[in-house]
């Protein structure tokens, strides 16, 4: 087996040398409530971010991003603006803004799985 495991791994080529995938993880955001820091406004649902390259914290969507944990799967509940909101900046970023992304990096926070809503109770009239 001459030369077998010895070159690039695909991923390597794809991204860059030294780049290793890591095993998937995911978590849980350590806080209730809305994902947005002083919202009260009740949950409509939960995205899974991640984050492998920490933003400077300008804003509160890079604050909450800084807040997370890094190369982990976390999900993050949010009030209905405030998921309308992350769901338009992860595309905005993903797609129009090339710059965000660091060499060789899965950064910027990629959103990649869908959001998932909160089910709204059902009336049961006896």
């Amino acid at each position: 087996m001459s030369g077998t495991l010895r070159g690039k791994t695909l991923v390597e080529k794809l991204y860059g040398p030294g780049f290793r995938p890591v095993p998937h993880r995911e978590a849980k955001a350590p806080w209730s409530g809305c994902g947005v820091e002083g919202c009260k406004d009740a949950i409509h649902g939960s995205i899974e971010l991640y984050v492998d390259d920490l933003p400077p914290a300008l804003d509160w969507y890079t604050r909450l991003l800084a807040k997370l944990p890094q190369n982990v799967w976390t999900a993050v509940s949010f009030c209905e603006g405030h998921l309308k909101d992350v769901i338009q900046r992860s595309v905005y970023d993903m797609h129009d803004e090339p710059d965000y992304w660091a060499p060789w990096r899965a950064s910027p926070p990629v959103l990649t799985h869908p959001p998932k809503l909160v089910d709204k109770p059902k009336l049961i009239v006896p």
